[in-house]
């Protein structure tokens, strides 16, 4: 009895996972590589804000995802910071980067979600430098350019 109700319950796991196999091959993930901009309105830990833009270039493979941000920062100018990771499953969007300063580096994370016509999130940028340590997050709403 014992064997019996342990092959029922292999076949019914083999089922499963052939079932979850053939449906994730007939409705592969959108591919969402492209380029992106978005407006960026960032809050400091500190309470205060900076406004900028910023261009995203993103290049799927699988569910990989590789490119560059483009940030435009009042201040500190134009900073390129290469995607270091990224994944795409089940239209959530992550991606990391990080590049070196003159004087410091910068890293970012970007969470969200990929809709319809753009790709909304939260991204958090850290800014390590001779000159002190800033923590900003913004929220995202990437438009295909």
């Amino acid at each position: 009895m014992k064997r019996i109700m342990m092959f029922t319950t292999a076949v019914a796991g083999l089922f499963v996972l052939a079932i979850t196999v053939f449906l994730t091959s007939c409705f592969p993930q959108p591919d969402i590589s492209g380029t992106y901009t978005t407006a960026v309105h960032a809050r400091q830990g500190n309470g205060r804000g900076w406004n900028g833009t910023a261009e995203i270039l993103l290049t799927q493979t699988g569910a990989s995802l590789t490119g560059h941000v483009t940030l435009h920062h009042p201040h500190a100018g134009t900073v390129e910071i290469p995607i270091t990771s990224g994944s795409v499953q089940d239209g959530k969007v992550v991606f990391f980067g990080h590049t070196n300063l003159p004087l410091g580096t910068v890293d970012l994370k970007f969470t969200g979600v990929a809709k319809t016509t753009r790709i909304e999130g939260a991204v958090n940028v850290e800014l390590d430098s001779l000159f002190g340590d800033e923590q900003d997050t913004a929220t995202l709403y990437l438009s295909k350019a």
